[in-house]
């Protein structure tokens, strides 16, 4: 798994693999959380090969970074694992007790207009966000239609990176 595989370098958060929706087929991308910022700079600066296939591994940045510079906080999560049927107001509902959210939405499929099983909420302040990874980290999930959502401060580059299977 993609957590194993990065916990050889040090410990690792959480690890997700981003998947299809509609078939859980993987869609050769993934966030990482390494609870060290050395842990992430070991490991950028190395080839990586899982399951026999050569990963490329970036840093994840906000795109409002388009220099590259590391943004130390943040005011947007970054949700995986929506099930199909939900909207975004029913994203946005789960994260109004947490404080105001200024903007709630799943990524679509540009030809289908489906979702694919991702999206975002921002909130107006970083202490939100905080709330909202404290409830996680003490075992309490968020769920919707039933199925527990991950979430990952995706902006807080320290400690987050991309990969995708080349």
């Amino acid at each position: 798994s993609l957590g194993e595989y990065f916990s050889r370098f040090g410990v690792v958060d959480d690890a997700v693999v981003m998947r299809e929706a509609d078939n859980s087929q993987s869609r050769c991308f993934g966030f990482v959380v390494f609870r060290a910022n050395e842990i992430l700079e070991h490991v950028l600066t190395m080839p990586h090969v899982i399951d026999g296939k050569p990963v490329d591994v970036k840093r994840a940045l906000p795109k409002s970074s388009p220099h590259g510079e590391a943004v130390g906080t943040t005011s947007k999560l970054f949700i995986g694992g929506i099930p199909g049927g939900v909207s975004d107001a029913d994203i946005k509902a789960i994260f109004l007790p947490f404080g105001p959210v200024v903007d709630a939405y799943q990524m679509l499929d540009q030809h289908t207009k489906a979702s694919r099983g991702f999206g975002f909420v921002q909130f107006e302040n970083e202490s939100s966000v905080d709330a909202v990874l404290e409830q996680q980290s003490r075992g309490r999930s968020l769920t919707l239609n039933g199925r527990k959502v991950r979430l990952l401060c995706r902006w807080m580059s320290f400690a987050h990176f991309l990969y995708r299977l080349t």
